[in-house]
């Protein structure tokens, strides 16, 4: 059984780009943390992402929906205060180059599209997020970002602090793309 986008780039390009998903748990820290190791031992530059899922609030009187794009805008900015701080730590701690973004919508097809748009070479997630019962009910954000990818996906599911990696196994598929 073959998991995955099926317009997932094939070639050994190096790789000067990461995206680091993040929803501030302690998985996505985790991810991260395994993510700057692994842009310091490429030389890649490190991409903080956060996604925020749109407020969908129940349609009533009261309720605009100017008032919900401008609730959406404030929680994209006080989450992007909180990428600008981790980013700083993760420079000075790995002495790497990172960029910070945040987006709006759903997570598993923002993380895709932004990794396009930059032109990365690998995204990377932690393997639970914050939403634990929504991803038991509808599958994680992690899996369903390596459906819709175009590039690898590293998917962090570990416990404690990441070491860098010394052995590494590839999946093949025997395809010809």
């Amino acid at each position: 059984m073959a998991f995955g986008s099926t317009n997932r780039r094939t070639d050994m390009t190096p790789i000067h780009r990461i995206v680091v998903a993040t929803d501030f748990s302690t998985p996505a820290g985790r991810a991260v943390r395994r993510a700057a190791l692994t842009a310091k031992a490429l030389g890649a530059e490190l991409h903080l992402l956060h996604v925020v899922h749109p407020l969908a609030l129940y349609p009533g009187p009261d309720i605009a929906s100017g008032d919900l794009s401008r609730q959406n805008s404030v929680i994209a900015v006080n989450a992007r205060g909180r990428l600008d701080e981790l980013a700083a730590t993760l420079r000075s701690h790995y002495g790497i180059q990172t960029q910070v973004a945040t987006r709006i919508g759903r997570a598993h097809m923002e993380i895709a599209d932004y990794a396009r748009k930059v032109e990365a070479g690998l995204v990377v997630a932690g393997a639970r997020g914050e939403n634990t019962l929504l991803d038991l009910l509808l599958g994680s954000t992690a899996a369903r970002v390596l459906r819709v990818a175009t590039c690898p996906v590293l998917i962090v599911k570990f416990q404690g602090e990441p070491e860098a990696y010394h052995h590494a196994i590839a999946a093949l598929d025997f395809s010809l793309r």
